[in-house]
């Protein structure tokens, strides 16, 4: 970000030219200015509004791909080389392109009575749905890219509304009006799968919840069918209900219930109303709006609340057979398409939402945002995406309590969108409450912000793409008998497929949004719903279904049954095939969680099964590569011996700690000394800490009471922490040649102990030479080792003066330090030359002779009063021009507020971009002066003598005086006023009368 200073204001500067370097010198040349990115308040999307920032593309960072970083430093903005104290260094960091596809179906049955008269019909109908939708989290630009989270969303609802039609009855369906109100109630649970372990039961439970709402619609009236549905139901619910310590990779992270209230009004057209083929055709017209609120409540104990209203305007095609003319039964197919009419706005949908969040003591922690318009016309669009919609959402997230306060007692949305009636419709229809509210809230983040505490409200900027599918099936007809009473039943399928891309997030600050990171191009993928089904059905024929369900029900039977007998006062439970086991007591299970999850895993990399094809072998591969990946970056090389085993309750720890053992094979140790393994455990940070533990290197196995509810493994000792390094000496001259020895801190290991001589540890530089010898040229950088604890290597400078950033990692283990060495410039800046002083009033304008050297951004002027030579503590009337005076690149200046009684001493000096100065020049003596005028006129008009003169510079007014001898004293002339114009007009002076003028120049 570049800000300017206006006024005395901080704002953000736009079309600033800023050139940057690398670490390895090259120029990154970029130009500050406007993301296109819609403002939050706006209901239409529109270009080249929002953010003033630098974008640096990816392919400038390292070598582009996820991980790699880059840190630049800005040299030079407008042409104009910055000194070091004003350069700013940036690191940059490429994040993968994050993203969720999403693939849903609901099935929903209605009936409802009502009555008829004439061309009028109004109906009662209620009604219940069940759905899911299938999320995948995936990552990266590539057509087949990594998944990294996979969820199942369940969606129950029940609803109950009214409706009024009025139009022809029967076959004639011509302009046939329609409005309906309704109330829905649903209810929906969102079940985590542990993509590491979707196999055997894991994917029978995933194929299970898809399949779940065709299965109860279908309501088959085989016993068999029927028994095997609620066995499996029993299965999922013994599963996800927490209620064995069964290590099956399903969690249920969330319920949402919640009330949707909608209203519609259609008009539909049927062209073929009056050919007798069984068939209707026809365009419709519809707007839509709908008002709700829900609360979710998530394992943790957190809550959320949330508010919502939107709307929408649509035109559709209505396609199907009439299965049962005359009674207005139809199946429809729903292909949305955007209205051009002026009548009605090119937008969609438009909708808007409030999100409160508490943690599990009810502690209120956030308040979000957002505002979301969606639109089938092509020149909406941001994105070359397939999808039938593009939704945009803006939305900001309030973490700090004084804006939350103010969200809540000033702004009129909340308490609009809580409404019944007609504030919500108008919030919708008109924008203004929306608008008002947030250019009010942004405005108050503006006003809170000081220098050392900005408010900052997080801000991102969302982008969907949606495809839909509907069918559904009306079946209207009269009661027999009462001809007045109409029975009205249905039924529906609805899809939908759609991906979700995060595009930028950042802060609002100082009333503007900066992005921090921005996506440009969302990626297509090659993954249908399809290929997952096929990786669930693989998983449920090749995996062990018959063992996994043998041991559920065991562990069942141990939980609910086994122990709750008074005689069992320990308990062992074996982990993994290994033969890891954890042994409690009957006191270990805390008094408020009635169940603990456990999860075991390993590294793995390679999948095991032989009968998947090669692109799910490739997708598997890939994703279990970066899993261990990212887990070695966050716990460090060698963790994981014997496997990783993590233990889940809603509690904070054991109630009385289990003894854990790890068992673990030979073959993991890799030349480890396994006398040195020892058991961690890892705390909310991915950090590993010691546990007191036991190894029994004969069985292999190491043991330890285990205290908190949280992942656990065996490490040996490796080093650990946070590397102090400070460098002899403490700053460098960039001749080439001079050098610096560089030491580290004692080194530890992981367990507390100082590490053994000989470890390694990779040193990098971003620049500069690295004068030790490698110990391993193998691997990247200057390997070092150790010695007595310490670190100690030499590095030497090079031509350019900027610092050298080192960095010191260990080889093995997760220990790193960081040192910025200062490198300062060869030669000083040449002696500039000052030729001349202009005195004026209270003013002294300088001039001298500009140095033509390489890296020149400015001089430096100095003034006394008292004697020559130095020190120049001169001051001033204005603060900013006391000496030293600090100027640009340029060749004259005039110093301000300086006093006409007194001389100065004055001397120069030029700064370099490296933050050198030079001597001081030759010192030249000025004194100001308020000069007289010049070039006085006289002139006769009709009103008198006019006089006319050139200013002064620096007077502020003028003194007339008369007299008719010339060369008289000013104590013998006559005062005729005093003037701030450069004239003046004589209307009392005697036309026979010869007269002198004299005009005095006054200053301030």
């Amino acid at each position: 970000m570049v800000e300017g200073n206006l006024d005395g204001v901080w704002k953000p500067a736009r079309g600033v030219n800023l050139i940057a370097k690398d670490a390895q010198g090259n120029d990154i040349q970029c130009e500050t200015g406007l993301l296109p990115f819609g403002i939050f308040t706006d209901r239409v999307y529109m270009h080249n509004t929002g953010v003033f920032g630098i974008p640096i593309p990816s392919t400038l960072i390292g070598s582009g791909s996820p991980g790699d970083t880059e840190t630049i430093t800005v040299v030079s903005a407008n042409g104009l080389l910055l000194a070091p104290s004003n350069s700013q260094s940036i690191t940059c960091q490429v994040v993968p392109y994050n993203y969720t596809e999403e693939w849903g179906y609901r099935l929903y049955a209605k009936g409802g009575a009502g009555v008829t008269g004439g061309i009028a019909t109004a109906t009662a109908f209620g009604g219940g749905g069940s759905g899911v939708t299938v999320a995948m989290d995936l990552e990266g630009l590539d057509p087949n890219p990594n998944h990294t989270a996979f969820r199942i969303h369940r969606r129950d609802d029940f609803f109950a509304g009214v409706d009024a039609e009025l139009g022809p009855p029967c076959l004639i369906e011509v302009d046939k009006v329609k409005v309906a109100a309704q109330a829905s109630f649903p209810y929906e649970v969102v079940y985590d799968f542990d993509l590491d372990n979707l196999d055997g039961l894991e994917s029978l439970m995933a194929f299970y919840l898809i399949a779940e709402p065709t299965i109860l619609y279908a309501n088959s009236a085989s016993v068999v069918s029927n028994l095997t549905v609620r066995f499996l139901s029993l299965c999922f619910r013994a599963l996800v209900n927490n209620n064995a310590v069964n290590g099956l990779g399903i969690a249920r992270i969330s319920d949402e219930a919640g009330l949707d209230i909608q209203g519609s009004v259609d008009l539909n057209v049927d062209v073929l109303a009056h050919i007798p083929l069984g068939l209707k055709m026809g365009p419709s017209l519809g707007a839509k709006a709908h008002l709700g609120s829900s609360t979710k409540l998530l394992p943790s104990g957190e809550k959320q609340n949330r508010i919502f209203l939107g709307g929408e305007f649509e035109t559709r095609t209505n396609i199907g057979p009439k299965m049962v003319p005359g009674f207005g039964a139809s199946s429809k197919f729903f292909y949305p398409r955007s209205i051009n009419d002026r009548i009605f706005p090119r937008v969609r949908n438009v909708e808007y939402e409030f999100i409160h969040n508490w943690d599990s003591q009810l502690n209120w922690e956030s308040l979000t945002l957002s505002s979301k318009v969606g639109s089938t016309d092509p020149n909406f669009r941001m994105f070359d995406l397939p999808g039938q919609m593009e939704e945009q959402k803006s939305w900001l997230k309030i973490e700090d309590a004084a804006l939350k306060n103010y969200c809540q007692q000033e702004l009129n949305t909340p308490a609009d969108l809580w409404g019944i009636g007609t504030a919500p419709v108008y919030v919708q229809a008109n924008n203004e409450t929306m608008s008002q509210d947030m250019g009010n809230l942004l405005n108050y983040i503006y006003q809170k912000q000081s220098s050392n505490l900005p408010v900052k409200a997080k801000y991102g900027f969302e982008c969907e793409d949606k495809s839909s599918f509907e069918f559904k099936m009306d079946l209207k007809f009269p009661l027999i008998g009462f001809p007045g009473i109409v029975i009205k039943l249905g039924m529906g399928l609805d899809a939908t497929n759609s991906r979700n891309y995060h595009v930028a997030d950042g802060y609002w600050v100082k009333g503007y949004p900066y992005f921090q990171n921005m996506m440009s191009n969302p990626p297509d993928n090659n993954i249908e719903i399809g290929d997952i089904i096929g990786i669930l059905w693989n998983g449920i024929t090749h995996g062990d279904l018959a063992s996994e369900l043998v041991d559920l029900i065991v562990t069942e039977f141990r939980h609910r049954v086994l122990n709750r007998l008074p005689w069992r006062s320990q308990m062992m439970e074996t982990l993994n095939d290994n033969g890891s086991y954890i042994t409690l007591t009957e006191n270990s299970f805390p008094t408020d969680a009635d169940s603990v999850v456990f999860r075991n895993w390993d590294w793995g990399e390679e999948p095991q099964d032989n009968k998947l094809n090669q692109r799910q072998l490739e997708t598997v591969k890939r994703y279990n590569k970066q899993l261990r990946e990212i887990r070695e970056r966050a716990a460090g090389m060698h963790y994981g011996i014997g496997g990783f085993y993590r233990f889940e309750a809603e509690a904070e720890g054991w109630n009385e700690a289990p003894q854990l053992t790890i068992k673990y094979l030979d073959s993991e140790l890799d030349g480890i000394d396994e006398s040195t393994l020892k058991m961690y455990w890892e705390d909310e940070y991915g950090d590993w800490h010691l546990l007191n533990s036991t190894a029994v290197p004969d069985s292999n196995l190491v043991r330890a009471n285990i205290p908190y509810f949280t992942t656990y493994t065996l490490a040996p000792n490796l080093p650990h922490g946070e590397i102090g390094l400070s460098a002899t000496p403490d700053s460098l001259l960039a001749d080439g040649s001079a050098s610096a020895q560089v030491f580290s801190g004692t080194l530890y290991n992981n367990d507390g102990s100082i590490v053994a001589d000989g470890t390694q540890y990779t040193v990098l530089v971003n620049r500069g030479q690295l004068l030790d010898a490698d110990a391993d040229p193998e691997l990247t950088g200057l390997q070092v080792v150790s010695l007595g604890g310490c670190l100690q290597f030499t590095v030497q400078a090079d031509s350019i003066p900027v610092p050298i950033e080192i960095t010191v990692t260990s080889v093995d283990g997760y220990s790193s330090g960081f040192l910025s060495l200062p490198l300062y410039a060869a030669a000083l800046p040449s002696t500039p030359i000052l030729l001349d002083i202009q005195a004026e009033h209270r003013t002294l304008h300088l001039n001298w002779q500009e140095l033509n050297e390489p890296g020149i951004i400015g001089y430096r002027i100095y003034y006394d009063t008292d004697t020559a030579g130095p020190p120049y503590n001169g001051t001033s009337s204005e603060e900013t021009q006391n000496s030293p005076v600090t100027v640009g690149n340029i060749g004259s200046y005039t110093l301000t507020g300086l006093d006409n009684s007194q001389a100065y001493h004055i001397v120069i000096t030029a700064l370099d971009a490296y933050g050198n100065e030079s001597h001081y020049s030759n010192e030249m003596l000025g004194q100001p002066v308020l000069k007289a005028i010049t070039n006085l006129a006289i002139a006769n008009e009709d009103t008198g003598i006019r006089l006319s003169w050139t200013p002064a510079s620096g007077a502020t007014s003028y003194k007339v005086y008369r007299s008719p001898q010339p060369l008289q004293d000013i104590s013998q002339m006559q005062y005729l006023g005093e003037t701030t114009d450069p004239w003046w007009i004589d209307q009392t002076a005697g036309s026979d009368i010869q007269n002198f003028y004299l005009i005095i120049s006054i200053g301030y």
